[in-house]
């Protein structure tokens, strides 16, 4: 976030790192409400994103893994915030902060196995199927963690 003001635009960018490629910044979700469906659309896109690797359609799935990971990471920041705000929920807050960073890390190695796969250096694909999809099951189960200390209804 402490970056922004150097890549929020064409130009700032050109400017500061004239080399790189100018990628519109992730918008946060507007509120607690839209942050948490978001939340649940993202789990869903995972599960579809499982079957692919089930399939051994491993460029689909890093393909989705590059679109789960920024929109998860701004609506889990927009609902951690939000509970911190509200003081009686600093225990919610806790729980889906850390659900929020596990959800990240999970999705973070599927990205990283994902590309190694492709790249022929996991060996075969079924041993690569195997560990991509075990870090994918932990992120899904994070997944549910988080929507389950998330209250229903909040106004932030």
């Amino acid at each position: 976030d402490a970056v922004n003001s150097y890549i929020d635009t064409p130009e700032h960018l050109a400017k500061f790192a004239p080399d790189l490629r100018y990628v519109p910044l992730t918008e946060y979700p507007p509120n607690y409400q839209s942050a948490r469906g978001e939340l649940v659309e993202m789990q869903e896109k995972l599960k579809n994103t499982i079957a692919l690797v089930t399939k051994g359609n491993l460029t689909g799935a890093g393909v989705d893994i590059l679109a789960i990971v920024p929109r998860t990471t701004v609506a889990g920041r927009v609902v951690v915030q939000t509970l911190q705000n509200h003081g009686e929920m600093s225990m919610k807050a806790m729980r889906c902060e850390n659900a929020h960073l596990e959800i990240l890390y999970s999705l973070g190695s599927c990205d990283i196995m994902i590309g190694m796969a492709l790249a022929g250096r996991m060996g075969a694909i079924t041993v690569a199927q195997i560990q991509i999809l075990e870090d994918m099951r932990d992120a899904e189960q994070q997944f549910k963690e988080l929507l389950r200390a998330m209250p229903e209804d909040l106004n932030g």
